[in-house]
């Protein structure tokens, strides 16, 4: 089985205009990761996804370095080896999941469209 695990993801500032590009990570590196945010999700039964951000939190802070930029790829990646890590009828709250859950509302709040949206918000109002 080939090391690399490529993940494309959306680079564009301007949430109308998509412009992809593709990141290499290594398999077995990510895979680590995930197995530990499993293990972190697992046998916790919170109601919802952001309830698990600490811990998957916890987990990420370990194995990021913060000056590479974009955490996005990296969210991306772990929820394709995390997929891959859900077991059959594992439930909203089992440890892939869960994590996955959780990385995929961080990756939706951090889009171009969502922080603007939110700007909008908070100088006009609802």
């Amino acid at each position: 089985m080939n090391d690399k695990l490529i993940v494309k993801v959306n680079t564009s500032d301007n949430p109308w205009i998509s412009k992809y590009e593709d990141f290499t990570f290594s398999r077995k590196k990510i895979e680590a990761i995930a197995k530990n945010l499993v293990a972190e999700c697992e046998g916790r039964d919170y109601q919802s996804s952001y309830s698990y951000s600490g811990h998957v939190s916890s987990v990420i802070e370990k194995s990021w370095d913060k000056t590479c930029g974009s955490i996005i790829p990296l969210y991306k990646a772990l929820v394709v080896i995390l997929r891959s890590l859900q077991k059959p009828n594992e439930g909203w709250s089992g440890g892939a999941t869960a994590a996955i859950r959780c990385l995929e509302r961080s990756m939706a709040y951090a889009t171009p469209g969502f922080i603007e949206a939110k700007r909008y918000n908070e100088i006009y109002g609802s």
